[in-house]
């Protein structure tokens, strides 16, 4: 179709501008899907949390994890803080493996205490499993 003007081309394919049309709006909410989240470094860490969760809180909850462990030296883990009115959620990104696997809850579990207890100012705290583009798997219940 070289050298002919573009409403020729269009005669030919007449269908491409309503699919570049309905590609753009997906695309479109695709990215609106994903809201950006604010987020601070712990160790080779990343700590994403909603804009709603005061600084200090957001400190503290990410130097307790540091401490723990879960932002080790050993490669970038992240990790997504929530409040949903007096509950925390500690949303942990962890590895296909580890979605369905029941064998580590009790280690979640005494994660949200210890969380609770030491630094959130015993607010209940839960702790959700998620996939790599923050999708949640599953809830480990208190």
């Amino acid at each position: 179709m070289r050298g002919l003007p573009n409403f020729a081309v269009m005669r030919y394919y007449p269908t491409c501008l309503p699919i570049s049309s309905i590609l753009g709006v997906v695309i479109l909410l695709l990215c609106s899907c994903n809201p950006s989240y604010p987020n601070k470094k712990f160790g080779k860490g990343e700590l994403l949390y909603t804009s709603d969760i005061p600084e200090t809180d957001v400190d503290k909850v990410g130097n307790f994890l540091l401490e723990m462990g879960y932002f080790g030296d050993k490669g970038k883990n992240t990790i997504k803080l929530q409040k949903n009115s007096d509950t925390f959620l500690i949303q942990l990104v962890v590895d296909k493996a580890y979605h369905f696997d029941t064998s580590y809850d009790e280690q979640f579990r005494s994660l949200g205490s210890l969380a609770s207890l030491s630094v959130l100012k015993d607010n209940l705290v839960m702790v959700e499993l998620l996939d790599r583009n923050l999708n949640i798997k599953r809830r480990v219940r208190p």
